[in-house]
């Protein structure tokens, strides 16, 4: 069993181990999954925010462009009377 010293040794170096910032955390969070798209839904799954690649199709006007998360573009099966 460690003693007294042992534990506030202990305690302050973890005390001065810089801890990441908010802004940190999110970073490394888009490096695992991705970008995340917020105010994006995918018009194929439906997820919402899409999380990593993006696809905009804008061929056509504005209000009839489609977004797709990048599992959907894979897939490639998204369609509508449109497109």
């Amino acid at each position: 069993m460690p003693d007294v010293d042992d534990e506030s040794s202990i305690k302050n170096v973890m005390m001065s181990v810089d801890r990441p910032q908010d802004n940190d955390i999110r970073q490394m969070c888009n490096f695992i999954t991705g970008p995340v798209h917020y105010g994006f839904c995918c018009d194929g799954c439906h997820m919402d925010p899409i999380i990593g690649t993006r696809y905009l199709f804008n061929e056509c006007d504005e209000s009839l462009e489609v977004v797709l998360c990048e599992e959907c573009f894979v897939e490639g099966s998204f369609e509508n009377e449109y497109h």
